[in-house]
């Protein structure tokens, strides 16, 4: 069904505009605060940063003790990154969760065995998680 124009509202002696509905009008204006949203995920990203680097911290202090191998250093690691990744995904805006969903999946989190057979070699994996992070 076609809208026809309806007669244009107005202030004084100014139209202001054609109606053509209300639910245009509605969603028109419509705002969306992104700045907010974008800095309450960037504060959420820094959070997220901080906890990764004390779960590196204290696996690399258990393993320089010798109370676990590099094996379970790495295996610490990976579990508690994944488990942070989803946690603080939570307190995102709807955005950035889909952002992130966008970027890595929940269910395709990366684990080392992923990350070696996709860059070749336990060198690379370590060259690239320092320099690009795990979101």
């Amino acid at each position: 069904m076609a809208t026809v124009p309806q007669p244009a509202p107005t202030t004084g002696n100014k139209p202001v505009g054609i109606v053509y509905s209300s639910a245009v009008q509605s969603v028109v204006q419509a705002s969306m605060p992104v700045g907010a949203q974008l800095g309450w995920d960037s504060y959420v990203r820094f959070l997220y940063e901080q906890a990764n680097k004390a779960v590196q911290q204290q696996a690399n202090v258990l393993l320089a003790r010798g109370n676990i191998t590099a094996e379970e250093a790495r295996t610490l690691v990976e579990s508690q990154r994944n488990g942070l990744v989803l946690e603080f995904r939570k307190p995102l805006t709807p955005w950035g969760r889909l952002y992130s969903e966008i970027l890595k999946p929940s269910n395709n989190l990366p684990t080392l065995e992923k990350l070696v057979a996709q860059k070749g070699s336990i060198e690379a994996v370590s060259k690239a998680s320092a320099t690009r992070g795990w979101w």
